[in-house]
């Protein structure tokens, strides 16, 4: 009630690198005029990929930022020094499907032709690794 997000609790892990796909039956969710959702059939409707983002946020000895969440055209990355910071971006399925350089403090990333999902973001600096998501919309 109140939101625009449904959980799943699952009662067994996904396994990483197999694609699912979701089916709801018509009617299973209703909005707050008690209008029925008209369901998701077939394989090819919504389907993903599981990704092990347990290295999600590991911190390294720099913070870096990434805002917004969820990110539309544009996201921002905010480091804590002038410093040389690899950024490299992984699509849900693991692929990477871009890389930049940037030595500067704040650096805007056009995120505009990416598809909506989780991203994660492999940052380096020098010798520390830092990893951060991002949420397309």
């Amino acid at each position: 009630m109140g939101t625009n997000v449904i959980r799943f609790k699952l009662k067994n892990k996904l396994i990483n690198g197999i694609k699912y796909y979701i089916e709801i039956d018509a009617g299973a969710i209703v909005d707050f005029s008690n209008n029925a959702f008209a369901g998701i059939t077939g394989n090819d409707k919504w389907t993903f990929s599981n990704i092990d983002t347990s290295v999600e946020n590991i911190p390294g000895k720099q913070n870096v930022q990434v805002f917004p969440v969820p990110a539309q055209g544009k996201v921002t990355f905010s480091f804590e020094s002038f410093a040389k910071h690899i950024v490299d971006i992984f699509n849900p399925e693991g692929i990477k499907v871009n890389s930049f350089t940037t030595n500067d403090m704040l650096y805007t990333y056009s995120c505009s032709g990416m598809q909506k999902g989780m991203y994660l973001c492999r940052i380096l600096n020098g010798n520390d690794t830092i990893i951060r998501k991002i949420l397309i919309e």
